[in-house]
């Protein structure tokens, strides 16, 4: 008959204690990365992202044809109308298609929307410095050039309108040469100098959102009739709360520090 001795049960027992915090550690980074990928999931920032989009048209479940809201000539002779056809952007889905009569010497101020839908995401930011309008638009026809005028670009919430609830943009002019030269990026973030009409746009009170996009062109020099701009790939993105940021923070770092506690 054999009897074990103190140092074969404290071997054992290292040996059970070694195995077991290998098994609690290895539950632990289970654990964590479901946490991180559950929150990827629901569209939670996590440390070291970039920013996340909380709202988007990219048109391609569309149907071709007719379309979009608050489509408007305020001078009258442009006749503008808006379309969805295809393609779209790199030759595949859909894009909206806004086009209009330039005649050099008439004046143009027009204005078109996308349907207004609901963001991606529950908003809560009210700065809206933190979040950025970008878009792919083709120019066919000539470049929008004007001696006061060009693009304005709006960001129209709860589907009031550009003379809604909206962030409205400064006169933009594309660079020279953009015209028949396919799609440009473009992108903005809606803080200043865009400007408030009916009273500002207030994100967490956007029950919806909507792309504007609109010419006005005083005494222009565009000859070219009709004119088109092709939109496709509206997105409006967010930058993370630091709220947001500091709880994923705390989160990961509680998490390694309990592995560092069972390993010591």
């Amino acid at each position: 008959m054999s009897i074990i001795g103190d140092s074969e049960v404290a071997c054992v027992s290292g040996i059970f204690f070694k195995k077991r915090n290998k098994i609690v550690k290895g539950l632990i980074m289970k654990q964590i990365f479901r946490a991180i990928t559950l929150l990827a999931a629901i569209g939670v920032p996590v440390v070291g992202s970039a920013q996340v989009v909380v709202w988007s048209e990219n048109f391609d479940e569309l149907a071709l044809g007719p379309y979009g809201a608050h489509t408007q000539d305020f001078a009258g002779g442009a006749s503008p109308a808006n379309n969805i056809v295809s393609p779209g952007y790199g030759g595949s889905g859909n894009a909206m298609a806004f086009t209009f009569n330039a005649v050099s010497g008439t004046t143009v101020n027009i204005q078109t929307a996308t349907l207004a839908t609901a963001p991606i995401i529950s908003l809560t930011d009210a700065n809206l410095s933190d979040y950025t309008l970008s878009f792919e638009m083709a120019i066919q026809g000539v470049d929008i050039t004007t001696g006061y005028g060009g693009l304005q670009i709006s960001v129209q919430g709860n589907n009031g309108g550009i003379f809604g609830a909206a962030a409205v943009s400064p006169f933009i002019v594309p660079v020279a040469g953009t015209a028949n030269s396919g799609y440009q990026l473009y992108s903005y973030n809606l803080g200043a100098p865009w400007t408030a009409n009916g009273g500002g746009l207030i994100m967490p009170s956007a029950a919806s959102l909507a792309f504007g996009i609109g010419v006005v062109a005083y005494g222009n020099g565009m000859t070219a009739s009709p004119e088109t701009l092709l939109v496709d790939n509206v997105q409006i993105s967010m930058i993370p709360e630091p709220s947001s940021i500091v709880l994923c923070s705390l989160g990961l770092a509680m998490g390694i520090a309990l592995i560092r506690r069972r390993q010591a």
